[in-house]
């Protein structure tokens, strides 16, 4: 089967999900709507989910963030992410 190759493009305003690794400075929100739902965050060779601030429980973890992203896809409404980078 053929299938359609994504090349992604170099933007000021997006983060391809393939620069994102556990070294990566910064953080994922996601939202639902206009709202913030939580944060992935990578701890202890895991991709956590957190739903509150305190980041002491995950709702949801996975080996990779790709595979963590489609769970929280299969329970949060049309979510998005975006991200926000630290600085020094």
């Amino acid at each position: 089967m053929e299938k359609e190759l994504i090349i992604p493009k170099r933007s000021d305003t997006v983060v391809n999900i393939n620069e994102i690794s556990e070294n990566y400075e910064g953080i994922i929100i996601v939202h639902s709507g206009q709202r913030s739902k939580g944060y992935i965050q990578y701890v202890n060779c895991l991709w956590n989910y957190y739903e509150t601030i305190d980041g002491e429980v995950s709702s949801i973890e996975a080996s990779s963030l790709i595979e963590l992203i489609h769970l929280i896809s299969d329970t949060i409404d049309e979510p998005s992410f975006k991200v926000i980078e630290f600085y020094d």
